[in-house]
Order: C-alpha cells, then sequence, then structure tokens
C-alpha cells in the first residue's frame, strides 16, 4: 500500500509540474462563438477536423456560457450551474 501512495504522489507531483509549465490559452471568445452565434446543439469530430494544440504542454481555459443559440435560432438562457470556469489539459 505505501508504494501505490508513493507512485500516486510521484504522479501528482509530475502533473503539478506539467501544469505550472503548460501555455494557458484563454478560449472565452471561441465559446462565446459557440454557444452564441452558431445554431446548432450537437458537434461532432468533423466539426473540429484541427484541435491539436501547437505547444507541447497546454491548458485551455472558458468562461461557462451564459445563453445558447439553438438550431431553430431561437437563444435560451442557460442556468447557472455553479461552475465558472471550464478547461482541458493537455501533454
Amino acid at each position: 500500500m505505501a508504494g501505490r501512495l508513493r507512485k500516486l504522489q510521484e504522479a501528482q507531483g509530475y502533473l503539478d509540474e506539467r501544469w505550472q509549465q503548460a501555455i494557458l490559452v484563454d478560449a472565452d471568445n471561441v465559446a462565446r462563438y459557440i454557444y452564441e452565434e452558431l445554431p446548432q446543439d450537437r458537434f461532432f469530430p468533423e466539426d473540429f477536423p484541427a484541435c491539436v494544440p501547437p505547444w507541447e504542454i497546454s491548458r485551455v481555459e472558458w468562461s461557462a456560457p451564459r445563453r445558447s443559440l439553438q438550431p431553430d435560432g431561437q437563444a435560451i438562457e442557460l442556468p447557472d450551474m455553479g461552475v465558472r470556469k471550464y478547461g482541458t489539459f493537455a501533454m
């Protein structure tokens, strides 16, 4: 059990170091465009053919959207889920 804990602590230390080294990308403008300007509610891999960050290690963060444009053109307000930021960590 002590060996497993040590491995977990080492992994956490490794990830913490990489987190600090990562390029931080603010994608608020992209999220607003996707949620508020594109009239679709589902996306597929072919919608984003080149979603590969140009950096070895990066973090992409965006604010929670406030509204969503539906396929019928109606904008709906999204509920406040208590989440302020979403993100992804790539390495």
